[in-house]
Parts: structure tokens; sequence; C-alpha cells
């Protein structure tokens, strides 16, 4: 979640939030309109290095299936154009399209591949999960970057997939969970439209809060200007 020129620009990474956590994304939301007394807490050891593994299991499928003789055309995310580049990747239907920048209204994110089938004349997208066994909030994430593409090639993908950590894949049709992606994606939209800063939602003790989880405890033992 951020702002490109006064406009809030969504991922489907704060889609994932709103669903743990309805309460993170009101304190998102917070941090962004500069509210005060909200400080996310400070990245620890354990996530720094979730998140580097995540990157290094990214960086492993990448170069496998390269060496299985694979064409890959790699977008620079911080690049001049890169939804440009990911377009015009899709139009030269490149084999496999990695990091690819796509975006559909006030939503915008980087898949991690985009694999061309040409039996059906689509790209399909694929993320890498540390994860042993798929989550369904990877397959929410997954159904975005698929809404995003069927605004790029046209038609919307008709499968979508996820590569675990222990290498195994997991493939889905687009159309099993379309329906519910869309109404939690309405759900967190209608959040953000109604936003203000006093009707925070109560945190729930057990879900996970991400960087807000210092907050919750503040918030369920009374401390914390907050929650005075």
């Amino acid at each position: 979640m951020r702002k490109i020129n006064n406009s809030l620009v969504y991922s489907p990474s704060d889609l994932i939030n709103f669903i743990e956590s309805p309460f993170a994304s009101w304190m998102d939301r917070a941090l962004l309109e500069g509210l005060d007394d909200v400080v996310p807490d400070e990245v620890n050891e354990e996530r720094q290095l979730v998140a580097e593994e995540g990157n290094k299991h990214e960086e492993e499928y990448l170069e496998s299936i390269i060496k299985e003789g694979s064409k890959v055309f790699k977008v620079e995310p911080k690049g001049r154009q890169p939804i440009e580049d990911t377009k015009d990747a899709i139009k030269r239907k490149e084999e496999v399209v990695f990091q690819a920048t796509l975006e559909l209204g006030n939503f915008r994110g980087n898949a991690d591949f985009l694999f061309y089938n040409a039996e059906e004349d689509l790209y399909e997208v694929w993320d890498t999960k540390l994860a042993r066994k798929s989550k369904p909030y990877f397959i929410v994430q997954l159904c975005c970057y698929s809404e995003m593409l069927a605004a790029v090639q046209g038609r919307p993908p008709k499968k979508m997939g996820i590569i675990l950590g222990d290498g195994e894949k997991d493939d889905y049709l687009v159309d099993d969970f379309y329906d519910y992606y869309l109404r939690v994606k309405a759900d967190f939209l209608a959040m953000m439209e109604q936003w203000t800063p006093e009707n925070r939602p109560e945190p729930i003790a057990l879900a996970e809060h991400g960087r807000w989880a210092g907050t919750v405890d503040d918030c369920l033992k009374g401390t914390g200007r907050l929650f005075r």
C-alpha cells in the first residue's frame, strides 16, 4: 500500500494482510496517512531470514528452469518502464516472463513468473512460496495477478499455480476461486474507501498481524496511546 501522485495504490499482498488481519490493513493505512503514534514493529531477524529464504527459493527455481532450457525474459522492476516492458514481452509471447509488473485500476504488483501456455495461447501466473503446502490466501494473491494479467492479454488465464518450498507444484483453475477473490477484494476496497481515524477494527487475538503484532499486544493490554 502506497500513494502515487496522491492516489492510493494497492498490491496483491495487501489483500493477504486483509484476510489475515483487517486490523493490520487499517494500521497500514493509518501509517500511510501519517496518524500520530502509529509505529510498526522493527523487522526482526526471524522475519528477515524468512524473506531472504523466500528470495533464495525464487532465484533457485529461476536458475533451474534456465538450466532446463527455458527462455526467460527478466523485467527490471526498478527500470524506466517495467509495465510497458511486461506488456511487450507478452505481445512477443516470451516463453517465461520473470518479475512481470502488472496493474489494473488501483492495484499494481510484480508476479514471480508468467508461463506461456502455447496450447491455450495464454499466460499463467505462478508464484514461489516457502510453504510446504498451499494456503488459501496464496490463491487470492494469484487471482489478483490473474485479473491484472487478463487486462493485458485480453482473456483471463485458465490456470494459475504455486511452486512450493519443497519443489512441488500446485495448480488451480482460476474460475474455481475467482468469485471468492472478488468478494475479498470488494470488502478490502470498502474498508479503504470508508477508512477514518476513528473506525479502527478491533484486533483478533490469534490472527497474524505482521508488523503490527507489538501494537496488538499494547491493545490487548490496554496500553499505548492509541488505546487509551
